[in-house]
This record gives structure tokens, C-alpha cells and sequence, in this order.
């Protein structure tokens, strides 16, 4: 053993849990970084997948020149490091120019290329969640390793040195790219199992000007931009029932009323989301929202048309939607009877384990989840959990699906989502129209 190497062993002997948790997010992200920039890690990694036009999807296209731009990353990592106390978005052209000698710019090429279908012109990040981006390679390789750590916003904003709020807009950016690419996942084999989890509703998120496609779900005719609502509010703090009756504010009549006000509906009811989730024995996992209360038959037909293959065997509970829903994809079922849970061989024991290990991921780790954002984090875990996938736990891998998928989202369409995504449901239309018909062409090749 080298002396480095025994000055690198007596240096981590002595840090703490969570010293080494923050050196190994950086070591991860020192050895995925092979590339100096984000468009020399494009260069090198064209050879890895199929480039398309991101317009047209054509791979009719040729190249058409370089675009000369400043190199921003070294003052960029400065920030990351703390060197400079500049927000990111402040460093553009003028900022270089005017903080660094003219000697030390260093300029990039970015290789540009011309469809022949479209004439249109892209280069690799075009509608990429990276194509405006003012972060390094370096914080984005950090924030995704910390990702993989299941890490909470503020422990990824102080390992990136980054506002929380920019880590809230690019995990659901990320996130967002999974739940496309879940969108062309097909499960087929002799045993599906499928089965539906309940979620309490949260309106966490959402402006007094929000509008929700609820109505639309349970047919309700619009009375005000707040109708979506149709529970009561809970009181907290000062104005929670038992602390009023405890500090005499009101009689325990009053206060017993309160109470009864606030209880909700004894077993599934409207105040609870149903997530609709299947497995195969293939290592493939779907979830999806379907509706409030109990699945219909046009909510398993929302989520789970195209999805699975016909002619397969699926195994469910005793929830009459899903004889119907067979009937119509041309599946063979199989019911279990919840109290019985087994029948011969059919079980929906794996299932049951995906629920809980769902709700551990979600409810344990990120706290007060909002009911809009939840698709996006079924996703994040359904990639977690795959058991085929290069990607698994992989940062370099996982950097490569993000990277080069096209789906560009902007901060505002992140926050003024719904209140309850129902992303199929007739009364919704994405504000993105690409990604609505990215996920089109998904369904159809499937």
C-alpha cells in the first residue's frame, strides 16, 4: 500500500455516517465524469444510441457545422465549490468576460446537424432537460448520484450548492422523463398480478387559481375554480380541535363537533387516490393513477389499455372492474379472494410486496408528497426496482437514459399541473404537446 493510499484510508476512518455518504456521491460523481463539458459527454456518447431528429423523429439528417460558444464549466464548478459567491444564472458572456483574463477563455464547438425531412436544425441536447440548463456536469452528476441516494431536497441542495427550489424543479424534470419512458413498458407471461394501493389526497402545491380535471372523474358540474376540493380542511396548530378544548377556547360540545367535522369516511372513499399497479414475472412493473375511490372500468381501461399483451393470464382481487376489463383485452383472469389469498398457484404475493415497498420508498423517505407529483415518484421507484435493467443503481447508466431522452419540460408546466394528475383522462390536455405525443407513439408502438 502507497503512502496516498494509506493517507486516503486513515482520512476516511475518520469521518462520520454521514461524511462518508457525502464522499461517496462525489466519488461516484468524480469517476462517471469522463468528459470536461456537457457537449464534449454528448461527443463521446453519440456512438451509444441512435440519434433522431427531435422534431420529426427522422434519422434522415446531416451535419451542418459547429456553433463557436464560451466554455462556461470552470466557472460554474467555482460556484459548485464555493470558490465564487455568483448565483448560476449570472454567469453568462458578459460576467466571463468581465471576471476572467482574456487568456483563460476557452472557447467550445457544438456540433450542429440539418434533418433532411423537416430542414430543421438541432444538435444532441435539443429538447433535452439539459438544452438550457446553467448547470455543470459536474452538479448535474452530483445531484443524480445523489438521486440514487434517495436523498431528500435539502441534503442534494447542500451537496450541489444549489437553492432547494432549483433540486424540487429538476428532480420532477427527471422524473418526468422516467414516467415517458414507462409509458412503452408492456407486461405479458403466464402470471400478471395486478392490484390497486390507496393514497391519501394531498393538495399540497396548488394555488387558489388551480383547476383540476376531478370534475371530469366524478362528473361534477363546476361551481368554482376551487370545486375540486370535496373535503373539508384539517385544522392544525392553534386551530386544532383538541388544543381549543384543552386551552377552554371552546365547550367540549363545540369541540366534539369539530372533531366529527374533521373525520374522514370510514374505508376508500372520494378523499383517497387509487393507484393502479401491475407486475410481470419478467421484471416489469406499471403503477399509475387511475381515479378517487375504487377503480372503474374507463380508469383500468385509461391506465392499463396497451400495457399489457393479449392472450396473457392475469391475476387480480375480486373487484368486479377487472372482469370486465379482461373481457375487453382478451385476458384470461384469475380471482383471489382477499381472505383466501391463494388460489392453487395464483397468488398475488409479489404484489403485495411491490405496495409495501412503494409506500416505504414515497411515504418514508419524502414527506407530504403531493397528489400530483405521485405518478412521477411511482416511476422513480418502478426504475429503482427493475430487475433487468442496466441501469439499476448504475449513476452512469442512469445519467445516459436522462440525458438523451427527448422531453424538455419548463418550470411553470412543472408547477401548474393539476391538482390530480388523471394524465389520461378526456378532461386533461398537456400543456406540453410534446411529450403528450412522445407518449402517444409509445403507446402505439406497443
Amino acid at each position: 500500500m502507497t503512502k496516498e493510499e494509506k493517507d486516503i484510508m486513515n482520512y476516511f476512518s475518520k469521518l462520520t455516517k454521514d461524511g462518508l455518504a457525502f464522499a461517496r456521491t462525489v466519488i461516484m460523481s468524480k469517476i462517471c465524469s469522463d468528459a470536461r463539458n456537457l457537449h464534449a459527454l454528448y461527443e463521446i456518447e453519440s456512438s451509444e444510441y441512435t440519434l433522431t431528429c427531435p422534431y420529426c423523429e427522422s434519422s434522415d439528417y446531416k451535419k451542418n457545422g459547429h456553433r463557436k460558444q464560451l466554455d462556461y464549466e470552470p466557472a460554474r464548478n467555482a460556484v459548485l465549490y464555493g470558490i465564487k459567491d455568483v448565483k448560476l444564472n449570472e454567469i453568462d458572456r458578459a460576467y466571463i468576460e468581465k471576471n476572467y483574463d482574456e487568456k483563460d477563455l476557452k472557447y467550445i464547438k457544438v456540433q450542429r446537424f440539418k434533418c433532411n425531412k423537416c430542414g430543421r436544425t438541432f444538435s444532441h441536447n435539443t429538447n433535452t432537460f439539459t438544452q438550457y440548463s446553467k448547470l455543470s456536469l459536474e452538479i448535474l452528476d452530483r445531484y443524480l448520484s445523489s438521486m440514487l441516494n434517495n436523498d431528500i431536497l435539502k441534503k442534494s441542495a447542500k451537496l450541489c450548492n444549489i437553492s432547494v427550489y432549483t433540486c424540487f424543479v429538476l428532480r420532477h424534470k427527471i422524473l418526468s422523463m422516467l414516467v415517458l419512458q414507462n409509458e412503452g413498458l408492456v407486461l405479458c407471461g403466464e402470471k400478471i398480478e395486478m392490484d390497486e394501493t390507496y393514497f391519501k389526497i394531498s393538495y399540497k402545491g396548488n394555488n387558489k387559481n388551480a383547476k383540476s380535471n376531478l370534475r371530469t372523474c366524478l362528473d361534477m358540474v363546476s361551481k368554482s375554480e376551487m370545486d375540486f376540493i370535496n373535503r373539508k380542511p384539517k385544522k392544525r396548530g392553534y386551530s386544532d380541535p383538541t388544543i381549543l378544548i384543552s386551552v377552554g377556547a371552546v365547550s367540549e360540545k363545540e369541540g366534539e363537533k369539530l372533531i366529527k367535522q374533521q373525520k374522514e369516511p370510514a374505508g376508500i372513499s372520494h378523499n383517497k387516490i387509487c393507484l393502479v399497479t401491475g407486475l410481470d414475472h419478467n421484471g416489469n412493473y406499471i403503477g399509475m393513477v387511475a381515479n378517487t375511490s375504487r377503480p372503474t372500468i374507463d380508469s383500468l381501461h385509461r391506465v392499463l389499455d396497451g400495457h399489457i399483451m393479449e392472450g396473457s393470464s392475469m391475476v387480480t382481487d375480486e373487484m368486479n372492474s377487472y372482469v370486465q376489463f379482461a373481457k375487453d383485452n382478451n385476458i384470461k383472469l384469475t380471482q383471489i379472494n382477499s381472505k383466501i389469498k391463494r388460489k392453487g398457484q395464483r397468488e398475488l404475493q409479489a404484489m403485495n410486496s411491490f405496495h409495501s415497498n412503494l409506500k416505504h420508498r414515497i411515504l418514508d423517505a419524502h414527506f407530504g408528497i403531493s397528489s400530483k407529483y405521485l405518478n412521477n415518484y411511482v416511476a422513480w421507484f418502478i426504475y429503482v426496482l427493475k430487475k433487468d435493467g442496466k441501469y439499476h443503481d448504475n449513476l452512469e447508466g442512469f445519467r445516459t437514459s436522462v440525458f438523451h431522452t427527448r422531453c424538455r419540460l419548463r418550470r411553470d408546466e412543472i408547477s401548474k399541473r393539476p391538482p390530480i394528475s388523471f394524465d389520461r383522462l378526456p378532461g386533461y390536455v398537456a400543456t406540453n404537446q410534446y411529450i403528450s405525443s412522445l407518449a402517444q407513439q409509445a403507446l402505439d408502438i406497443s
